[in-house]
């Protein structure tokens, strides 16, 4: 991804506005109205890569991930699945510096046991889906164990499921 798409993207992160890759290779914004005419412009005049990059991240698990600075010094990194704007960050930390921090890094490839606990995550989170919907799951998570390892271990705390097994 380029460095103006980059930018592009963190500059609608900002404004609120969220995209996605729609059917036929269209752009889905939301919310329409956070949309200014100059935004239209730019994201008009990258749409072939920024439809390229967004298809990507539909196939790899995503969070975005922000550094929170409280006004009394403590600094620590918070991750969102689904994605947060920094507006909703800012009303969750109130009076804290947030940065939204790039997401552009190659997964590494997955520890075996990474692999054996995200398994048994997803067997935990997922217990009354079928064998089939559990492995496409799995390598899903797979292409990304890092991430994933985040989102299924707090999906698996906010649920309340037991993970003394896991």
């Amino acid at each position: 991804m380029s460095a103006d798409t980059s930018q592009l993207l963190d500059r609608c992160r900002r404004a609120g506005i969220k995209l996605r890759a729609g059917e036929n290779d269209r752009i889905k914004v939301k919310p329409v109205q956070a949309l200014t005419p100059d935004l239209a412009d730019e994201i008009r005049a990258h749409r072939a890569e920024l439809f390229a990059t967004l298809r990507r991240s539909v196939n790899r698990l995503t969070f975005w991930p922000w550094r929170i600075r409280q006004p009394d010094g403590a600094t620590f990194e918070a991750y969102y699945t689904p994605e947060a704007t920094q507006t909703e960050v800012e009303q969750q930390f109130p009076g804290a510096a947030i940065e939204a921090l790039s997401d552009e890094r190659e997964p590494r490839p997955a520890k075996p046991i990474e692999i054996a606990e995200l398994r048994k995550l997803i067997a935990l989170v997922y217990s009354t889906d079928n064998e089939p919907d559990r492995a496409e799951a799995t390598a899903c998570a797979l292409k990304d164990a890092e991430s994933a390892l985040v989102c299924y271990r707090d999906l698996a705390r906010r649920c309340g499921l037991d993970r003394s097994a896991v």
